[in-house]
């Protein structure tokens, strides 16, 4: 029987490469670099490199790729090629890869590469100082030896040797693959990549039309970083059913399935981005879109409702995907972390990767059995206003908080929303509660003294909570009642582990006025609102 190879290759460690320097410029030109090294619509790195030849993928998404062969010296030398290219074009964007091989079915080779990829990881020396140079300077935002001082304005700016390949791409003008597979029609739209007036990326002193600045609403200068993550599709392809036979068919699943993330990313834009547009300029940027990751910034009052979107697209657009072979659907999780434009991005992420890991690990303790009898995963979401100057995991802020206040904390993260949500809190939930709030005449502040008790003395707290009811009730019934019906609605209570403050955070970032012009306008309205 004739010998079967695969090479797989994975970059690793990417949102620490996205994000190294903390400008979003940087970010924009880094994140294409990861979505130009393999993509299933062709066009990427890889393919450049193979040129005429269209040998097997089993694999081509999302920074990694496997390509199948009979031929292990071709692997080889293609191994190393693919290797020089990628430590020349993308300094520090670590990797892991393998070389398989089978007796039998060829997509065996592929498992065994699973088997051999490592945990050393290659191309993280990018920080070396440079031979022969006496005196070194230092990239401030980094931290790491400069290579090359660039011109903005009167600026100068130290750049090190992995973010210059990123500011090169950004510096090109190009609209970026990531954007593009973000929003419909994205040669229409203007994604910024910048936040201040008053920065240093401007050319000759004047802003440059492809550099415009990111649409705040009024003075909140408040941003979100969004991090979800497909429940499952990991696994899937580690055991793929007996009915695959061929690389191609495995590429296949995986091209369908970016392509319905992709879909579910333009779906949840077209809600909760155009409609919110300042001119041509959008209130996001797209960072990630490929394998099981999706992460963007974005205003911080369309955070939650984009996000809503974006889960249940996700579950819609992927309903069929792996029925054929009996696979739980595909569903996904996120996490939101709200900032301030000055916090840095890395941080953000990690904020948002654990309020992410935390919703999943809650969707998998919830788990339910869907219509078809199969089990598939609920789609939930968490959010947190980060407000502290050091970083931290969110269950650490989590226990921190219940220690302070007396058994706290005080949210009913995660949120569900879906089909398959079942009978557990959901977003939708949420926002009712906190419109409820909102209309109460008071309530917020109430509230916000209600929390404050809760923190100092557990008895003074009853007492001020039912002195609240009791005047509401007489002075604002039919609203009282309103918000009385949302709080148990929501399986919240005014102590412990409750929606009541999670929704004083929603009246804060002004998500319900946000939501209620998007559902009088339709989605499906091109408008021309002032950000």
């Amino acid at each position: 029987m004739a010998r079967h190879f695969a090479y797989m290759f994975e970059a690793k460690g990417i949102q620490p490469f996205v994000f190294h320097s903390g400008k979003l410029r940087d970010i924009v030109g880094a994140s294409d670099l990861v979505a130009g090294l393999a993509a299933s619509d062709g066009g990427d790195e890889i393919g450049k490199l193979l040129g005429g030849l269209a040998p097997d993928f089993s694999r081509r998404a999302g920074g990694a790729f496997c390509l199948h062969s009979d031929d292990r010296d071709a692997l080889t030398a293609l191994r190393a090629r693919w290797r020089f290219s990628v430590l020349t074009k993308s300094p520090g964007l670590e990797f892991v890869d393998a070389i398989g091989e089978t007796d039998g079915n060829p997509l065996d080779a592929m498992r065994d590469c699973f088997r051999r990829l490592g945990g050393i990881r290659a191309n993280s020396a990018a920080d070396v100082p440079g031979r022969g140079r006496p005196i070194t300077r230092i990239a401030p935002l980094t931290g790491r030896p400069a290579v090359v001082s660039k011109k903005y304005g009167k600026d100068s700016v130290l750049i090190d040797a992995v973010g210059l390949p990123q500011r090169r791409r950004a510096d090109a003008g190009k609209l970026g693959l990531v954007a593009e597979r973000f929003v419909a029609d994205a040669a229409k739209w203007k994604f910024p990549r910048d936040y201040d007036e008053d920065s240093d990326e401007t050319t000759a002193g004047e802003r440059r039309a492809d550099n415009p600045l990111f649409p705040f609403r009024g003075d909140d200068r408040r941003i979100a970083v969004v991090h979800a993550d497909l429940s499952g599709l990991g696994q899937m392809f580690r055991d793929l059913g007996g009915s695959y036979t061929r690389p191609d068919q495995n590429c296949g699943l995986a091209s369908k399935i970016e392509a319905e993330i992709e879909a579910a990313a333009k779906a949840a834009s077209s809600d909760w981005v155009t409609p919110f547009a300042h001119g041509e300029v959008l209130p996001l940027r797209p960072v990630l879109l490929g394998g099981d990751d999706i992460t963007a910034i974005i205003r911080a009052d369309l955070a939650l409702p984009f996000t809503e979107a974006l889960l249940v697209a996700i579950e819609k657009q992927c309903a069929s995907i792996g029925e054929a072979d009996g696979r739980p659907a595909l569903s996904a999780c996120a996490g939101v972390a709200i900032v301030g434009k000055g916090t840095p991005y890395l941080t953000a992420y990690e904020l948002a990767d654990s309020l992410c890991r935390f919703a999943k690990r809650a969707a998998k303790r919830k788990l339910i059995a869907d219509s078809h009898g199969r089990e598939g995963f609920p789609s939930a979401l968490a959010f947190h206003l980060y407000q502290h100057s050091a970083h931290d995991d969110y269950e650490r802020v989590i226990a921190r908080n219940a220690i302070d206040c007396d058994g706290g904390p005080f949210t009913a993260n995660p949120y569900y929303t879906g089909a398959r949500a079942g009978g557990h809190c959901t977003i939708a939930q949420l926002f009712a509660l906190a419109t409820a709030l909102a209309e109460l005449k008071g309530g917020a502040g109430r509230a916000r003294e209600l929390r404050t008790l809760l923190c100092d003395n557990a008895s003074l707290a009853d007492a001020a909570w039912a002195r609240w009811r009791e005047v509401a009730q007489a002075r604002q019934g039919v609203a009282w009642k309103a918000f009385e019906t949302a709080l148990e609605q929501g399986d919240g209570a005014p102590r412990g582990a409750s929606g009541l403050y999670d929704a004083l955070q929603l009246i804060d970032l002004d998500a319900i006025t946000a939501r209620k012009k998007a559902t009088a306008d339709g989605p499906t309205q091109q408008l021309e609102r002032v950000a």
